[in-house]
């Protein structure tokens, strides 16, 4: 047995178009117009391949509208990734390719130790190679 779909309101399918065509980031557009076209009616099928998204996403967006409103569907993702390197390896690992670009170096490898106290690179550079 399926549940009965929830149809959306003149005021909530206006709301959720101003979203989509106001909104900075491309994931939240994408959930404003899914839940949109749900709401509207629109087969699961035909939304999965409007938006290039999963049933169960979809249906877990429409549950958030319903629950949160507008702001439950916006990307709450912090962006960029997590740095694997301390503040102080990043720091040296700038100086060290800063001198080894100075000196018109090449570097030849580049790890990362993890058993290193502050997960330090280990660089290997090539003094005074030419650039050929």
């Amino acid at each position: 047995m399926h549940r009965q779909r929830k149809k959306l309101s003149n005021e909530q399918v206006n709301e959720l178009q101003v979203g989509q065509d106001k909104s900075p980031d491309a994931a939240s557009v994408m959930r404003f117009q899914a839940v949109r076209l749900y709401g509207r009616g629109y087969a699961v099928a035909t939304i999965q391949t409007i938006c290039r998204c999963s049933r169960p996403s979809l249906l877990e967006w429409n549950r958030k509208y319903h629950q949160g409103g507008m702001a439950a569907l916006l990307d709450q993702r912090q962006g960029g990734n997590r740095a694997l390197l301390s503040q102080e390896a990043q720091e040296a690992l700038q100086r060290t390719l800063q001198c080894a670009i100075n000196e018109s170096a090449v570097i030849v490898s580049y790890s990362i130790s993890a058993t290193s106290p502050i997960n330090a690179p280990a660089i290997t550079i090539c003094r005074g190679a030419s650039n050929a």
